[in-house]
C-alpha cells in the first residue's frame, strides 16, 4: 500500500471494493477475492493499517488489516478508473 501511494495510484476505497464485490457477483455469479486479497489502499485506518477482502474457506466475504508495508504475493489492488 506505501508503495501504491508513492506511485500515485488510485485504489478501491473499502465501501468501494465493497459494492464492486456484490456487482460482480450479481453479474456473473462469481466471487472475487478467490484466491488472492484486495488491498483497498484508498481506505486507511486510524492506526495506519488498511483493509483488505478476500473470500473465506465458507465462501463468506472477509475483511481483514493489513500493515501497509507488507508485500506478500496475495496481496492485490484494484486500480479505480474515473
Amino acid at each position: 500500500a506505501k508503495n501504491l501511494r508513492t506511485m500515485g495510484i488510485s485504489t478501491m476505497t473499502l465501501l468501494e471494493e465493497m459494492i464492486f464485490a456484490c456487482r460482480f457477483f450479481h453479474d456473473t455469479g462469481n466471487y472475487l477475492n478467490v484466491r488472492n486479497v484486495t488491498i483497498c489502499a484508498g481506505s486507511w485506518m486510524l492506526n495506519g493499517k488498511v483493509p483488505g477482502a478476500t473470500l473465506d474457506r465458507g465462501n463468506t466475504l472477509e475483511y481483514s488489516l493489513f500493515d501497509p508495508a507488507e508485500d506478500l504475493p496475495h496481496l492485490r489492488a484494484r486500480e479505480v478508473v474515473v
